[in-house]
Parts: structure tokens; C-alpha cells; sequence
């Protein structure tokens, strides 16, 4: 009987080993030290706004009759479950204000349009002041990622690591290089980021309204199909095996 239970530790300890090695260490090790020396060509910059963004824009004054007029939108939208008033950028790139008129803001920076707002309206207004606000602003997270889907992000700014966050890390079988998708100017860009090296993480990789992060998996990832017709055959000799041990050495 010690025999028996010798051999079954024994290919149990070989079954768990063949299995424990379809993924690599390194594969799954975020911020490898060991990594050689890279950059990431990835521009960082403030959000700009394009077409099919939904924009508020409020003007403050001493005057709350007059600004009034300022505070109309035309559109009235659904984000993230949440009714907003706002302005939908246009095919080609503006937006139409009450008493100003059409405003380009395609390309612009939220300090851009809210400057520009603020010196058309000094005319009608004492002392105005501007905010304006990207209500619409959107990341996709695809792929290997624990939780994927798309997050509505408030504030208008956030990193890839936080991205990652939101979608509550990857799973084991996601490959650690991620891959950005950004639409610049109606052309998909690619930017591939390697999670394991540090040195790629010198400075924050900011995303854009948009962007799209896939996390593509690892070639060792298998569907369950695919597992049980290249296991089943396996499992069956095993067991034929472990049966006829535990024949011999029961007599």
C-alpha cells in the first residue's frame, strides 16, 4: 500500500508540474527590473476635443440675468445613466453658442475653448468667467482583463495603470504587453506598452477620450475545447496506469 501511495504522489507531483508551466513566471511578473532599456513613443497631452464629444459650457458672471443666456444647451444626453445638458461637436468640429455663434473647437484643449468662450462673451458680460467640461469621455478595455467594458471616466484624465485598475488587473492569461488603439485624425494608431519593464513607466502614459486597450492573451492560452481534446487522451492513460499499479502492488 506505501507504494501505491508513493506512485500517486509521485505523477500527481509531475501532473501539477507540467500544468504550473504552461505560464511562465515572466510572463506573469509586472515591472521586470531585468528588462532591457526602452521608451515608449506615446504622446501625453491634455485631452482635445473631436467630433461626436459632448461639451458643457458654463459661463459665470456678476450679472445671473445676462449669463443666463450663456448656460442654454442644445442638447440634452444620457451619460453613464446620468441626464446632462451639453454641446455635440459637429462633423466638422464646432459647436453653436447662444449670442456667439459657431465656435471651431476640434483640436482645442478644454484652457483653449474656455479662454476663447471667455473673450467673445466680455462683450455682453462684466468680469465673466468660463468652465467647460468633456462630459463623454470614454476608455474600452478588451481582452484579457478581469473586468473589460466600457468606463465613462468623470474627471477627463486618467493613466494606463489606473485604466488597468478599472478593469481589475488582467487575468493570468493575459499577455503583459498591452496594446493602446487611438484614433488620431480618422486613423488608428497602435502604441504597444510592455507592463514588465519599469523603465517604460518613467513617466505616466496618459489616455484619451476614445482609446481603446486590449490585452491580448498568451500563446499558452487554450480554449476549453482545445484543452479537453489534448488532456482527454492524457487523463485516459494515466488513469490505466495508476490502475494497474494499483493492481500490482495490492496483491
Amino acid at each position: 500500500m506505501k507504494h501505491t501511495q508513493r506512485i500517486s504522489l509521485t505523477l500527481t507531483a509531475i501532473i501539477l508540474l507540467l500544468v504550473t508551466a504552461c505560464i511562465p513566471q515572466k510572463n506573469v511578473v509586472y515591472f521586470n527590473a531585468n528588462k532591457a532599456d526602452s521608451t515608449v513613443t506615446f504622446p501625453e497631452k491634455e485631452v482635445t476635443f473631436k467630433t461626436g464629444d459632448i461639451v458643457i459650457v458654463n459661463v459665470f458672471s456678476p450679472s445671473k440675468e445676462t449669463s443666463v443666456y450663456f448656460n442654454y444647451s442644445e442638447l440634452h444626453a444620457m451619460v453613464a445613466g446620468v441626464p446632462v445638458n451639453g454641446y455635440l461637436v459637429d462633423f466638422n468640429g464646432n459647436i453653436e453658442m447662444p449670442m456667439i455663434g459657431q465656435i471651431s473647437v476640434r483640436g482645442k484643449t478644454t484652457k483653449e475653448l474656455q479662454e476663447e468662450v471667455r473673450q467673445k462673451i466680455e462683450k455682453y458680460l462684466i468680469n465673466p468667467s468660463v468652465n467647460v467640461r468633456l462630459v463623454n469621455f470614454k476608455i474600452t478595455l478588451i481582452g484579457e482583463f478581469k473586468k473589460p467594458g466600457i468606463y465613462t471616466i468623470e474627471n477627463n484624465t486618467i493613466t494606463l495603470l489606473e485604466a488597468i485598475g478599472l478593469g481589475e488587473d488582467l487575468s493570468i492569461y493575459g499577455k503583459r504587453t498591452i496594446t493602446v488603439i487611438r484614433d488620431v485624425n480618422g486613423k488608428k494608431i497602435f502604441t504597444y506598452i510592455d507592463l514588465t519593464n519599469k523603465n517604460q513607466f518613467t513617466n505616466s502614459i496618459h489616455l484619451q477620450n476614445g482609446d481603446v486597450v486590449y490585452a491580448q492573451p498568451i500563446k499558452e492560452r487554450k480554449t476549453t475545447v482545445e484543452i479537453f481534446y489534448r488532456v482527454a487522451p492524457f487523463s485516459v492513460a494515466l488513469t490505466s496506469v495508476l490502475i494497474s499499479l494499483f493492481i500490482l502492488f495490492a496483491k
